[in-house]
């Protein structure tokens, strides 16, 4: 019997670095690149396709080698299946990558590439077809010029920044909140502590910045990921939504969220869960009247493609913070997504080289 065209015939995970505009400075880490392995998935009929994970030691535990071996481990369980079954391959390498989920993530968005290139259907229809574009965030790391890069980005038609946080006082943090909202007067801020705050600090900065009538939208993370009821606290007691990111990787992470806490929202990364999960962890925070931020872990544009397509597909995301192409200096052609400031403008077939801007 002729084998389908479709067959899997090699894997291949390629360490890359690539160099940052700026450094990325946060309260657990800095750098200067994003070190990302890349996956390649070559098919018998000699198309291949890209995944790719960006590990990020202090969320889930992994590094670029636990990765590379993690895509070894698996590599003879994939060989040979046919990508046009790419819920099944998934499903199958779930126990076995239970503690590497952004090497899931990357085998998981290589399959779901080929699917879609060898069907020619782009994942945003794919996967549901909500919209065709939406509108991400800007970070802002803790670095001196802040003043200089809010005003950048509002030129640049940004109107939401992410304001990483945790390392200075409450009062100095609150000074260059002040500061950002005086170089951008237009924009809204999501605040990111990425765990440095403990539950007073928290509070106390919330209400000193409503206090102020700074343009808050959202406070992520402020909280250790250990401390469940820490959380909970700043929930119930802050003037803006509180969002899980790093204690939320799995689909029973989510459920404990909404069973066990008041917290408002949950910030999906494909790096912490994979696709599938991310699904699964979208259905419990929807079901239980959480609203929805999909985030990144300085992907290139093979991993935000796919995000973005997740969530136009879905339309489930109240809030997108997908700008991690925008923060490295390497260009890449965008596959799945047409940039225009920050609108990311999803493909409407995948031969569409440049679509015109939306109007709405």
């Amino acid at each position: 019997m002729e084998q389908p065209p479709t067959l899997i015939t090699d894997i291949n995970a390629l360490r890359h670095e690539a160099p940052l505009h700026h450094p990325f400075v946060i309260s657990q880490r800095s750098a200067s690149t994003s070190t990302q392995i890349r996956l390649c998935l070559d098919l018998a009929n000699g198309h291949s396709y890209w995944g790719e994970a960006v590990p990020v030691t202090y969320v889930t535990g992994e590094t670029p080698d636990t990765v590379s071996a993690a895509i070894g481990e698996v590599r003879g369980t994939i060989m040979g299946r046919d990508v046009m079954r790419p819920a099944i391959i998934a499903d199958s390498l779930s126990d076995i990558l239970r503690a590497a989920p952004s090497a899931k993530a990357a085998i998981e968005m290589a399959l779901w590439n080929a699917f879609s290139g060898e069907t020619g259907i782009p994942l945003w229809r794919l996967w549901g077809g909500a919209r065709q574009w939406v509108e991400t965030s800007l970070t802002i790391s803790i670095l001196p010029e802040v003043v200089e890069l809010a005003k950048q980005a509002a030129e640049s038609g940004f109107h939401t920044l992410k304001v990483k946080m945790g390392l200075r006082s409450i009062s100095d943090e609150i000074e260059r909140l002040n500061q950002i909202h005086q170089a951008a007067p237009n924009a809204l801020l999501r605040l990111d502590a990425n765990q440095a705050f403990s539950p007073d600090e928290a509070i106390d900065l919330t209400h000193r910045a409503s206090d102020l009538g700074l343009p808050i939208e959202l406070i992520e993370q402020p909280t250790p990921k250990e401390d469940w009821a820490a959380i909970d606290r700043v929930a119930r007691s802050s003037p803006y939504p509180v969002y899980a990111d790093e204690m939320i990787k799995t689909p029973s992470d989510a459920l404990r969220l909404v069973c066990e806490t008041e917290v408002q929202g949950i910030n999906v990364k494909l790096m912490k869960s994979g696709i599938r999960d991310a699904f699964r962890i979208i259905s419990i925070a929807l079901s239980a009247g959480r609203s929805l931020m999909l985030g990144c872990m300085l992907e290139s544009t093979i991993g935000i493609g796919v995000a973005a397509s997740l969530a136009c597909g879905t339309g489930a995301f109240t809030a997108v913070d997908l700008d991690a192409h925008l923060l490295i200096s390497e260009k890449m052609e965008e596959t799945q997504f047409s940039p225009f400031g920050p609108r990311l403008v999803m493909r409407q077939s995948l031969d569409t080289l440049s679509p015109s801007e939306p109007s709405s």
